[in-house]
């Protein structure tokens, strides 16, 4: 037994070194050479979104993200529900329930068009919603 945990012990200390063997990382190479350059863009997800041509995607948790246009609609993808202290309530929210963090049984029922993934008594999940 004794052997063993030397053995083991020996292998350990081993690692260490060959983890240094590995090759640099060439992201961290080639951001450390561009001297003043920021490396997050901070944005308000609250701030209107100025070009009709353009939306603005924010991660929001796990699977949820935020999509907004210039006209002011907004989805949440994969929406389970807020657990945060701001406030909002999105125009169109998706949910599939592949999983229990994808979804949620009590949507928000401020939420105009609340899109969910599953089967119902009337079918399967078919959606078609044109919001302009």
């Amino acid at each position: 037994m004794r052997k063993l945990l030397v053995g083991l012990f020996a292998i350990c200390l081993a690692l260490p070194a060959a983890a240094q063997d590995r090759r640099p990382s060439h992201c961290i190479a080639i951001a450390d050479a561009a001297p003043g350059l920021q490396y997050l863009q901070q944005a308000s997800w609250q701030a209107p979104v100025e070009d009709e041509f353009t939306v603005r995607l924010s991660f929001i948790d796990h699977s949820m993200y935020l999509i907004q246009t210039a006209g002011g609609l907004s989805a949440v993808t994969d929406y389970a529900g807020f657990v945060g202290a701001v406030p909002f309530v999105p125009t169109v929210v998706t949910m599939n329930n592949a999983h229990s963090t994808h979804w949620t049984a009590v949507p928000d029922p401020e939420i105009d068009h609340v899109l969910q993934g599953w089967p119902d008594d009337q079918g399967p999940a078919d959606h078609h919603l044109d919001l302009g």
